[in-house]
């Protein structure tokens, strides 16, 4: 597993990220590649002063693969999430392309509940029974391991999805 980094500093004036790898007992070569991830959520309710919400982390990556980046479709059948060339991953992000509401204009609560369903693609994490829902227009993230095989279908129609994955 990859060393996280303690040494982590946002600039509250320009929100960039530094890793301080001075301090690391790591090598220069061994803190070459390192994935950052910054998670910001603002939650504004009753028109009251939003609650806000930040993590971040860094760790050092164990290799020096590139991430990798997919655009396609699923659809109703269920079939193992393909991380390309990465036999594991730190991290991945999974978005839904998906546009259930083709109005704009239209309030989601009045939307056609059939039209947003189909849209949406289930993550299965164990022998399909339990998932997790990624909505048109939102996304997952998070960390997966290589030990647990995850799955991956639509609940309707072939849905469109993005998939980022980080190597460790």
């Amino acid at each position: 597993m990859a060393e996280p980094a303690n040494n982590l500093t946002v600039d509250a004036n320009t929100n960039h990220l530094t890793v301080d790898d001075n301090t690391s007992p790591l090598t220069a070569d061994e803190r070459a590649n390192h994935l950052t991830v910054l998670v910001q959520a603002y939650h504004t309710y009753n028109n009251q002063t939003p609650f806000a919400v930040a993590a971040h982390y860094s760790q050092f990556l164990t290799t020096k693969e590139q991430v990798y980046e997919r655009h396609t479709t699923v659809d109703a059948e269920w079939q193992p999430l393909n991380l390309g060339w990465l036999c594991d991953a730190s991290l991945i992000i999974i978005r839904n392309e998906e546009d259930a509401i083709d109005d704009k204009n239209t309030d989601p609560a009045e939307a056609d509940q059939a039209q947003i369903d189909a849209c949406v693609i289930e993550l299965s994490f164990d022998s399909q029974i339990n998932h997790l829902e990624i909505v048109p227009e939102s996304f997952f993230c998070g960390a997966i391991s290589k030990d647990i095989p995850c799955y991956i279908r639509s609940r309707g129609h072939p849905t469109r999805f993005s998939l980022y994955a980080f190597p460790i």
